[in-house]
This record gives structure tokens, C-alpha cells and sequence, in this order.
């Protein structure tokens, strides 16, 4: 299964960020695209890396899925 780049959230300079991490993709999770990938791809993990451009980081998530119609539905969705 590929494993492919899901989503990329930004959150401001945080003292703990893996926290505010937390908040950011629960509210991401109930939008339209983070249903779909809950319900579609496995093992969905993320990463927290400094972003040097708005002093803040980033939060990448990453996910597998089944190469077929529900990736390309996926592709499709939000290109």
C-alpha cells in the first residue's frame, strides 16, 4: 500500500506544539476530508517539524491506503 502525504496544518510558536497538535487535527478530523480519511486509509500518522518561514511548525499527516477507487476518489475530492 503507498503510503502518501495526506494534509499539512500550520500552528503558531507554541511552547509544546505535539499538544497543540492534538487540538488541530481533532478539529480536522471532523471535517468532510478528515472523515473520509478515518474511514478510508490505515495507519494515519503525523509529524510536527518547525516551519522557519512563519516561526511556527507544521503538522504533516501521512496515511496508507488501498490503490484502487477510494485513492482515486481521494485524488479526485481534493486534488
Amino acid at each position: 500500500m503507498p503510503k502518501i502525504h495526506v494534509h499539512t496544518l500550520s500552528i503558531g510558536d507554541s511552547d509544546d506544539p505535539e499538544i497543540i497538535a492534538g487540538f488541530v487535527l481533532g478539529d480536522w478530523a471532523q471535517t468532510a476530508k478528515g472523515q473520509y480519511c478515518k474511514e478510508h486509509f490505515q495507519d494515519l500518522t503525523y509529524l510536527v517539524r518547525p516551519n522557519m518561514d512563519t516561526w511556527g511548525f507544521d503538522v504533516i499527516v501521512y496515511g496508507e491506503i488501498d490503490p484502487g477507487p477510494s485513492l482515486t476518489e481521494y485524488h479526485l475530492r481534493w486534488p
